[in-house]
């Protein structure tokens, strides 16, 4: 499938913030904003709005993807729209129904966050949990195989336990894709093409930004608003995915257009100080993920 060039390399819409796990890496949003599952409807409408502006539409933000019930219905409406689209998912919720989904055309990249069945479930076996991720691969291997999977440990460190952990995965991969456990294991902090269009991706764990943490720079450079921005549930306009209580409103999609937004005050501001490498927003200058981009 080919797609002329956007504006946008993604654009992030929370479909839901409600998830199926509470993970030690993912801060919860329950206690600050209501949770919710956006309709059908008011999905439509900013697929309408993004689709001429991105390459690939992110379905979320906060949340499980697949917890949505309606989750068919939106890939539908994206597939209507001939919009790409990326799933970050935990991967337990693969039932035939969001299978079937996932195997949808218009689905681009899959992305399976393989540290999270552990960190919830830290007594069980994986094996099972593995086993459905596992046949998800194949199946979309045999029927999708344009599509891109990756497979994600996000918790890379130097404890004892997380290195066991993450070993016993590695080897789950490497035995059904018939790899080399130890070539797996060496491979560096990033994304890696093991077969096909399979990837390992492997990154340290990384902390939120909070708006009342300590300032980590004054000046530096962010992609936000020029390559990426993301859309809550209840329809704000944030400019990046990071800021998951929407500390950052630049509008609502309920109130205005999304041209509008963007081409607000706030919008503006934001962009023209990165531009001048200044950090205009608070929760900006406390974003240590950000310094990924200094170089």
């Amino acid at each position: 499938m080919l797609y002329p060039r956007k504006k946008f390399r993604k654009i992030y819409i929370e479909i839901s913030n409600v998830c199926n796990l509470k993970c030690s890496f993912c801060p919860q949003t329950d206690l600050q904003r209501q949770s919710d599952f956006m309709t059908v409807d008011f999905f439509h409408s900013l697929v309408k709005q993004v689709s001429p502006k991105v390459y690939l539409l992110c379905l979320h933000v906060m949340g499980e993807p697949l917890n949505h019930p309606q989750l068919n219905e939106m890939i539908d409406v994206c597939e209507k729209e001939n919009q790409a689209v990326s799933i970050v998912s935990n991967g337990v919720q693969l039932s035939d129904v969001n299978i079937k989904a996932l195997l949808n055309p218009t689905v681009h990249q899959v992305n399976f966050s393989l540290q999270s069945f552990g960190d919830n479930f830290p007594q069980a076996s994986n094996k099972n949990y593995l086993k459905r991720v596992f046949h998800f691969v194949q199946l979309a291997t045999e029927l999708r195989p344009d599509m891109h999977i990756n497979l994600r440990l996000w918790n890379a460190g130097h404890d004892q336990k997380t290195i066991a952990q993450n070993r016993e995965i590695l080897a789950e991969i490497a035995s059904f894709l018939k790899l080399d456990l130890d070539e797996l294991a060496k491979l560096s902090l990033k994304g890696h093409r093991i077969t096909g269009n399979i990837f390992l991706n492997l990154a340290e764990r990384f902390e939120w930004p909070e708006v009342d943490g300590p300032i980590v720079a004054e000046r530096g450079f962010c992609p936000a608003l020029k390559h990426q921005f993301a859309i809550l549930v209840d329809g704000t306009v944030i400019p990046c995915c990071f800021d998951r209580e929407g500390v950052i409103k630049l509008g609502s999609c309920k109130e205005m257009s999304l041209d509008e937004v963007l081409s607000g005050p706030r919008s503006q501001a934001m962009r023209e100080g990165f531009m001048q490498n200044k950090l205009v927003e608070d929760l900006c200058k406390r974003c240590t993920y950000r310094l990924r981009f200094n170089s």
